[in-house]
């Protein structure tokens, strides 16, 4: 039924991490009932090389996620705003609030990220689809004028370092395809044979700040990045074609990891059987260079860029399946520890590389005792020594520490764990409700949780640093 097929190696070097005593809210056979537990626990977890249970380590835990410090009520339709994002589906970092003015009249209510509150109100000229904060505070938004886009900046009033004293729109630009050469849509006949049709729409899916005031533009026909020019506006300074950009992640001024998650379908026919969904994740190693110093390279269609890259792949993935029973594996969110050690999930693996070289030096899988199917993510854990992140089992957070040896030999140890009810996962009668939580950058250990079906922002963090 499924065809799998991995870089040669890979699972030479992977070590498998069993997790006991997890809780599950879900009805199923597959797992296990709490008095199976409680009979093995204290055995398993003293034969388990990876538990270096810590006590104060579930303390730290349950002071951020054991209950809900802030509920912000979104005055518009959540699940409507997210499907306008393609397949990023990415809720802003910004905590933002929108609502009606007038007619083509909006009104965005930005929250600051410390206590969330309220700052300031921003009306804009049309519905926005993205929005993005740089370190100078200047916003980035996006916006769709039917056949183009138009990123609007916005920039706090001169001679003024509060933001709750107003912002003034400072600049347009019109983001369009120009530059790109054109993708077209395919159809294919019972033959095989491919026919080219009407050209690719342009789709800028989302925004990415970086250092020194830069921004990255990702649509499907690859990226552009903007920075500040001499007049203090924004420039169009890179372009490239590439495929869609899931997440970025930025080492340093002009080094970044990229990751892709691409999917495509071939086939002919008229049920699921008869077409095959090809899937191929890589993580890209990418690093800017002055354009001039790139040899045999040419500007898009005569503009004035200033940069260009160089790319190395770190990891590939590819697998393939039958549509009527398509599997899709997804990235989770990405750690960085000690400058040094980039981290990640695929497939519930935990794939740990040496952000330096670009190669992957640890794996681990990741099981629970009785439980055959998991929901799994991993954030960072801001700690003194930048060593520890957490792994999310639905509503299970297990914490995490990395230990080093030396730059090649590294292991897992799990601190503690605890259970924290509806913070990825509600079930009722009625229907089950899954939550993205996300990390707020910046912040410590701060977190905010949504689902697509709601229009509540939750938020998670230890009140005693609020004054911090």
């Amino acid at each position: 039924m499924f065809r799998f097929r991995e870089r040669e190696g890979n699972d030479n070097n992977k070590e498998i991490i069993t997790l006991y005593d997890l809780k599950f809210e879900l009805k199923d056979e597959y797992f296990p009932k709490k008095k199976e537990y409680l009979a093995q626990k204290k055995e398993k977890l003293s034969k388990n090389q990876y538990y270096k249970i810590e006590d104060k380590k579930l303390e730290e835990l349950e002071k951020v996620f054991k209950q809900v410090k802030t509920n912000i009520k979104l005055g518009f339709n959540l699940k409507r705003y997210l499907k306008n994002r393609g397949t990023s589906r990415i809720l802003p970092e910004i905590i933002f609030n929108i609502k009606t003015k007038e007619e083509r009249k909006y009104i965005c209510m930005i929250y600051e990220s410390k206590n969330f509150s309220k700052i300031i109100e921003i009306e804009i000229p049309d519905t926005f689809e993205f929005v993005e904060k740089l370190d100078n505070k200047d916003l980035i938004f996006i916006t769709f004028k039917g056949k183009y886009y138009e990123l609007l900046i916005y920039r706090l009033i001169q001679g003024q370092n509060n933001e709750n004293k107003g912002y003034f729109l400072s600049q347009k630009i019109e983001e369009t395809l120009g530059g790109y050469e054109l993708k077209y849509n395919y159809t294919t006949n019972m033959f095989g044979d491919k026919k080219k049709g009407d050209p690719k729409n342009y789709e800028l899916f989302y925004i990415k700040a970086i250092s020194g005031n830069r921004f990255f533009c990702v649509s499907n026909y690859g990226f552009k990045m903007y920075a500040l020019n001499e007049k203090n506006e924004y420039e169009l300074v890179l372009l490239e074609p590439y495929e869609k950009i899931d997440f970025i992640y930025e080492i340093e001024a002009n080094k970044f990891i990229f990751g892709l998650n691409l999917r495509r379908v071939e086939g002919y026919g008229f049920c699921g059987n008869a077409y095959t969904c090809y899937h191929n994740l890589f993580i890209n190693k990418i690093e800017l260079k002055d354009i001039d110093k790139i040899k045999n390279k040419s500007n898009n269609n005569n503009l004035k860029l200033k940069f260009s890259f160089i790319s190395e792949t770190m990891f590939e993935y590819h697998y393939s399946s039958s549509m009527a029973y398509d599997i899709e594996i997804n990235f989770s969110d990405y750690v960085s520890l000690k400058n040094n050690y980039f981290i990640i999930l695929v497939k519930n693996d935990i794939l740990i590389f040496n952000i330096e070289t670009g190669k992957e030096i640890k794996r681990f899988g990741i099981k629970a005792d009785g439980c055959r199917y998991l929901l799994t993510d991993i954030k960072k854990w801001d700690c003194p020594e930048n060593d520890e992140f957490i792994l999310i089992v639905y509503n299970n957070v297990i914490l995490i520490r990395l230990n080093e040896e030396n730059s090649s030999k590294i292991n897992l140890n799990i601190l503690n764990y605890g259970y924290f009810p509806e913070l990825c996962l509600k079930e009722t009668k009625e229907r089950t409700t899954f939550k993205k939580l996300k990390k707020i950058n910046g912040q410590k250990n701060k977190f905010y949780s949504y689902a697509d079906n709601c229009n509540d922002i939750i938020i998670y963090w230890f009140l005693s640093d609020l004054n911090k």
